[in-house]
This record gives structure tokens, C-alpha cells and sequence, in this order.
């Protein structure tokens, strides 16, 4: 089992709601093959480790309407999964106990194929400690964690967005 430490309180992406993104990280229409190939990296991912594709991806259009070059420096966070990079400089300090953690630099955190591995570990962690709908809130907001098993969250706008993403990809709650 994934643990995380205290330190990782916020973990993933604090990002949904409070998004501030870089210039070059404006929302940009995708051609069909990047949505096709980040497709391909959400079910390879939820594949290796136990969670819906279609979540994943729900994900990403909130954090980051899936765009790989998505910045919050308020975090801050990076990537389509708006992995949380704490430390100056290149590297990330937090501490995240999952497979590939820490990037080699936070330019790493722009890879497609890295942030969703990251992200869908993080996910599927939270799914498997707090449930469906608190894993997503936790995925979010770590203090959502002592929150009641099916909400409310006190990010639940940022949990029903993402509900209602999932359900549009055919994606089954419950």
C-alpha cells in the first residue's frame, strides 16, 4: 500500500478550483490525435493501477483542461494532473511515496506519460484509503480526508465537476 506523509497534506492539486495558470498554459484546443494519445496514457495508467480511466481524465479537464504545459504557482503544481512540486529551485522536495517519486526536475512534471503515472498512483492511494468520492476530494484537498465518506466536501464544487465530467465520459458513479 501507498503511504503518504503528513508533509504531503496537499499532495496532487490544490489547483481545481484555484487555478492560476502561466500564459503559456491557457486552455488550447487539442487536435484529435493528442486526445487520442493522452487517451491512450489515461488507460495505460488506470490500467497499472486500479482505477477508471475516465476519472483520470476527469480529472485532468478540471485541474488542468488538459493541458500538459498547466502551472500554479500558488502551489505550486504542475501538468495535465497538476502534480503539487514543493522545493526552490529545480527539484521537488515533498515527499511522495509513490513509484518514479521524486522527477528528475520539475520540467519532468510536463511530461504527459510522468504526471499521469504520478496522478493515477495518488488517485487510486486515495480511492483505496477514503472511498470513491472522498478519494476525489483528497485528490484536491488533503484535509478533505476527515470528511464524512460522501461528502459534503468543503471542496465539493471541485468534486461535482468532476463527477459530472466523469458521468459525460460514460463513466459510472456508485
Amino acid at each position: 500500500m501507498i503511504e503518504f506523509f503528513p508533509a504531503v497534506a496537499v499532495l496532487a492539486g490544490i489547483a481545481g478550483l484555484f487555478a492560476f495558470f502561466s500564459t503559456s498554459a491557457k486552455a488550447t484546443p487539442k487536435a484529435p490525435a493528442v486526445v487520442a494519445t493522452l487517451d491512450t496514457l489515461y488507460k495505460k495508467h488506470a490500467r497499472l493501477h486500479g482505477v477508471d480511466w475516465k476519472l483520470l481524465k476527469a480529472i485532468a479537464q478540471v485541474e488542468s483542461s488538459e493541458n500538459v504545459n498547466a502551472e500554479n504557482p500558488a502551489d505550486p503544481s504542475f501538468g495535465l494532473m497538476q502534480i503539487l512540486c514543493q522545493g526552490s529551485g529545480a527539484t521537488c522536495t515533498n515527499k511522495l511515496n509513490v513509484d518514479g517519486w521524486p522527477p528528475k526536475n520539475k520540467q519532468q512534471l510536463f511530461d504527459p506519460d510522468y504526471n499521469i503515472h504520478i496522478g493515477a498512483q495518488i488517485l487510486a492511494w486515495n480511492q483505496q484509503r477514503y472511498g470513491f468520492k472522498r478519494g476525489i476530494a483528497v485528490y484536491n484537498c488533503w484535509s478533505c480526508r476527515t470528511a464524512p465518506p460522501d461528502g459534503p466536501f468543503k471542496n465539493q464544487d471541485y468534486v461535482d465537476k468532476v463527477l459530472t465530467k466523469f458521468s459525460g465520459l460514460g463513466g459510472r458513479v456508485g
